[in-house]
């Protein structure tokens, strides 16, 4: 019996850290798939876009409330808070662990070591230049639906308090 346990103790000993120098391997290929994607970059424009999105709604529910002056400024106050809530805990440095581990779960390392050369590539950051152009284009034209909707809302909403209130 403590010939089988030595060679179960030994196999642990010996595979635990391979297994280790591969997660850090890939870990390190996917830090890298990260950069070559600019998802840090990404990641600030997304929440420049929604603090955007944050400060329009909110002037347009303000537009059409009834609330004083002093209301609306502390709605104002509170959904500033709220959007700074978006922005400190969307921080790269807070969310770059686990997009590293999203990615090194998602892809082996050969696929990772391919993607990251294609990146690296001339069509590789072309698509990577563009694909911000689309995906700003992307949150332009999901401000005007939510635009062109909220009205649309706003009138069943009203609809359903009035109902709600016989």
């Amino acid at each position: 019996m403590k010939p089988v346990l030595l060679v179960f103790v030994g196999l642990f000993v010996v595979l635990t850290p391979l297994a280790r120098a591969e997660e850090t391997s890939r870990d390190a290929l996917a830090e890298k798939f990260l950069t070559v994607t600019k998802q840090e970059e990404q990641t600030k424009q997304m929440l420049e876009q929604l603090r955007s999105v944050i400060g329009q709604l909110t002037d347009q529910l303000l537009e059409r409330s009834k609330l004083s002056a002093k209301k609306r400024d502390i709605l104002k106050k509170y959904v500033g808070r709220v959007a700074d809530v978006f922005q400190e805990e969307l921080k790269w440095e807070k969310i770059k662990a686990g997009h590293i581990d999203i990615v090194a779960s998602a892809y082996s390392e050969s696929e990772l070591s391919k993607l990251i050369g294609f990146f690296e590539s001339q069509p590789g950051k072309t698509y990577v230049q563009k694909q911000q152009l689309v995906l700003q284009k992307v949150g332009e034209s999901s401000r005007e639906f939510i635009e062109r909707v909220m009205p649309k809302i706003h009138q069943i909403d009203k609809e359903m308090k009035k109902e709600l209130k016989r």
